[in-house]
């Protein structure tokens, strides 16, 4: 058995290697003929080496290739192909994380690309920056990109970067927030702005994807039968366009997409014939499906087996999913994924299996920091919904504080020129000693004086307060119930910075740094689980109580409790046990 599994990984890398083998032989191919060629086919010869490069994942190879493209068609004067170059470069710094590159070099791209009236690749470049900070969890930071991209298209009268960057909101509203009715909202609203361009974007296809699963989420069925109508026409003529150029490799992920869903929908609605119509489609289409939209591919063999009544098929890919999520670490999908695991236990009768798991998901679930959050997708809610009022009103601001400003300096410069003459003529020697007088009775304070003054004074109450915070978000939100939850996270939720929370943390709990107090409660609840549900298990109590490690578990509660916490579940039971006798 091993050496046939070790010949097919022999085969399959020679296959990569003869594949990348090809892709080379067709770039030295199209090289060799470059001399030979005009300017506009030497452009295409060009373009052909760009999209082969992508294909061999030598990221600075294909930054090589797009920046020779962009260079050769600026010379030719063919925006075009020069905005199509530098729009793929900085796909290119994306693809491959090289985020440092994007955030240098994405201003002067989106000048070039404005500048050349490239509407398409602007907007669909500038996404990039918001897409890196969702990836890197700076949620604010992507609002407020996504704020400035609608303002930005708005004011220049652009329905598709409108529409992408409405699109974006309803991502983040969706799978950062879980406010799936708003998230819906934002969808609607991007579909209903790229309905209206002949143009259709791979951003299209995704936001009717996101939109169609938040309305199967929320069972608004009839809402989603007209959205998977007009999805389906959008995408047939997207795949006629491709087909035009010659290619629809580029369709065949969304296609699966599409299948996914209406598998998801027919089975949901007990449509049976339909479901296995788009079952059967989708299992024809799922040779080397891509990795990222496996997800959605096992949640439909999930629905719709558990719709059919086979369980064992629904939990298998339930299992798959599952494990699908651990490994890219999305805890979101796995909250998910447990919770349609406990509703298949249910029907399968299996309560006691179904309890524990939805006590899990419910611990996971609420682990999610709400807070601070919560109270910026309010207010981002209200800018969004109002934000043409808010335009007016910062431009009444901005002159009013102008205005402000320059009665402020007048009225600076009319008193130093009044004091200045003053003590330069010394006319008025008694005013002047009264002047005197006043200051120093009144202690002219200079402002970092003031400020370090105001600090002294107000930082032991800021501290007592911050703490008490902290010890009641502990007690009411449990945020340490999440593994994933450090000093970081910890003081985002409070509004704050880890240092002064750390310093809190000092001064009232003597010796103890916010890791320590952190696990203090991660203990004191593991104690409290296996004292009061000795059916748990304890790696389950391990990951209730937000640990991720067996050793440290281990290691933290002995610690603490000066034992292993089998005995302490041995001498909690023997306790009761005396007590009931």
């Amino acid at each position: 058995m091993r050496t046939l599994v070790l010949t097919l990984l022999l085969l399959l890398s020679s296959s990569a290697f003869m594949q990348a083998q090809d892709v080379r032989h067709s770039i030295d191919s199209i090289e060799a003929q470059l001399p030979h060629l005009d300017a506009q086919e030497r452009l295409e010869a060009l373009s052909d080496i760009c999209d082969y490069a992508f294909y061999l994942d030598d990221a600075p190879y294909e930054q090589k290739c797009l920046r020779r493209l962009f260079r050769e068609a600026e010379q030719m004067g063919d925006k075009h192909t020069a905005s199509y170059a530098y729009a793929n470069l900085m796909c290119s710094f994306y693809n491959h994380n090289m985020y440092d590159e994007l955030v240098a070099e994405l201003p002067a791209s989106l000048a070039y690309l404005e500048r050349a009236g490239s509407e398409l690749y602007y907007f669909e470049t500038r996404q990039l920056l918001i897409d890196m900070y969702l990836y890197l969890e700076k949620n604010y930071q992507a609002l407020n990109e996504m704020q400035k991209m609608y303002d930005d298209a708005k004011k220049n009268n652009s329905l598709h970067g409108q529409a992408i960057a409405l699109a974006k909101m309803g991502s983040a509203f969706g799978i950062i927030y879980r406010d799936l009715e708003l998230a819906a909202e934002s969808h609607a609203k991007a579909i209903e702005l790229f309905s209206k361009n002949d143009y259709i974007s791979g951003e299209e296809m995704n936001t009717y994807f996101e939109y169609a699963y938040i309305l199967h989420q929320l069972n608004r069925w009839d809402e989603l039968r007209a959205a998977t109508d007009l999805w389906k026409e959008r995408l047939d003529r997207l795949n006629e366009n491709q087909q035009a150029k010659g290619s629809t490799s580029n369709t065949r992920e969304y296609y699966l997409n599409f299948d996914a869903m209406m598998v998801i929908m027919e089975s949901k609605l007990k449509n049976f014939s339909l479901a296995t119509k788009y079952f059967t489609a989708l299992k024809t289409d799922l040779k080397d499906c891509p990795v990222s939209i496996l997800p959605m591919i096992y949640e439909a063999h999930e629905i719709y087996f558990t719709a059919l009544g086979q369980y064992d098929s629904a939990l298998y890919y339930n299992q798959k999913n599952y494990e699908l999520a651990l490994e890219a670490g999305n805890t979101a999908n796995s909250t998910d994924v447990i919770s349609a695991r406990a509703e298949i236990f249910m029907q399968l009768e299996k309560y006691d299996s179904a309890a524990r798991l939805f006590d899990r998901f419910v611990t996971l679930r609420d682990s999610v920091e709400e807070g601070d959050n919560r109270e910026l997708l309010n207010e981002f809610r209200t800018l969004s919904q109002v934000h043409e009022v808010e335009a007016a009103q910062r431009q009444f601001r901005t002159r009013l504080f102008l205005t402000l400003g320059v009665i402020l300096l007048v009225g600076l410069f009319v008193f130093l020129l009044i004091d200045y003459s003053r003590r330069l003529s010394r006319r008025n020697k008694i005013l002047y000693d009264a002047i005197q007088s006043n200051l120093l009775e009144h202690e002219i304070i200079t402002p970092s004086e003031l400020r370090s003054k105001s600090a002294a004074t107000v930082s032991g109450e800021y501290e007592k307060h911050l703490y008490e915070r902290l010890c009641q978000l502990m007690e009411e939100k449990t945020p340490y119930s999440n593994p994933a939850l450090n000093r970081d996270s910890l003081a985002e939720m409070l509004g704050t910075n880890r240092n002064l929370l750390a310093e809190a943390v000092r001064l009232h709990q003597k010796d103890t740094n916010l890791v320590d107090f952190i696990n203090r409660y991660r203990v004191k609840h593991a104690a409290k689980l296996l004292a009061d549900y000795p059916q748990m298990q304890i790696t389950d109590v391990e990951l209730v109580s937000g640990f991720n490690s067996h050793a440290t578990f281990n290691r933290l509660f002995k610690q603490h409790f000066g034992m292993s916490p089998t005995e302490y579940r041995n001498i909690a039971l023997e306790y009761k046990q005396r007590r009931i006798s």
